[in-house]
């Protein structure tokens, strides 16, 4: 896994897939502790997550799977049944509490992150 070199850390530039390595399609595995990360190419509060994600990803490989979605891509089929769990889940969740609908209308505001002209 490897950080994309050329990311510019000052604005909301389209640079790439922060993100690139071998495996980059690859879901969750049961029974394996996993950290997901979705990001949008162009969304300025990604770059620097994903920097942190290539850290942690040098630390821990071997221990923890890493599951890196970049939506400005297509998901391979295990990443896109990935993303079909959560939505399910935050959507169950987000009816719960005033809190949790205010995190979920924040997750569709910066879902919308870096998608305008």
């Amino acid at each position: 896994m490897r950080l994309n070199d050329k990311l510019d850390y000052t604005s909301d530039s389209q640079d790439g897939p922060l993100i690139t390595g071998d495996g980059m399609d690859a879901g969750v595995t049961s029974g394996e502790p996993a950290y997901i990360i979705f990001y949008g190419e162009g969304c300025y509060n990604s770059k620097r997550p994903a920097r942190r994600t290539v850290s942690l990803y040098e630390k821990y490989r071997g221990r923890v799977q890493f599951v890196i979605i970049g939506l400005d891509h297509r998901a391979s089929a295990a990443q896109q049944e990935l993303q079909n769990i959560i939505a399910v889940t935050f959507r169950m969740w987000s009816c719960s509490t005033p809190r949790a609908r205010r995190l979920t209308t924040s997750l569709a505001r910066w879902s919308d992150c870096g998608t305008s002209g």
